[in-house]
Formats: structure tokens, sequence, C-alpha cells
């Protein structure tokens, strides 16, 4: 068990543009994933990280409720 917290936000119509990173996040990498990707990413074991798995339950519960 964890008693981590963190916050997921629903991000709509974007767009990529030039990133303005900190000396500290220079190394970082984007890529943009489809669902399925990502749901594969997942069974494969490539995301193991337990809030973007969370985040992932959370938007499949709200388009339910749709």
């Amino acid at each position: 068990m964890s008693s981590q917290r963190g916050r997921v936000f629903l991000a709509t119509e974007l767009t990529e543009g030039q990133p303005e990173r900190e000396h500290t996040e220079q190394d970082m990498r984007t890529a943009w994933f489809s669902r399925s990707q990502v749901v594969k990413m997942i069974e494969n074991g490539e995301i193991t990280d337990a809030q973007s798995i969370a985040a992932l339950g959370l938007l499949l519960l709200r388009e339910q409720r749709e």
C-alpha cells in the first residue's frame, strides 16, 4: 500500500510546442501514444507506475458515466 497522492487533469485539444525546460529537465523526453498503445504498454509491463495506471482507470470510469 502507498499513501502517495497525485492530481490528474484531463487536457483536450493539445498541440505540441517548443519545450521550456529548466536546466535539470534537459534530459526529459516526450512522446505521444494512442490509447491502445498505452493499454498495451501497461499489459506488457512497460508502464508500471501506479499513478499513470490509476489516471487511465479514472478516465475510463469518467467515460462510462457519460
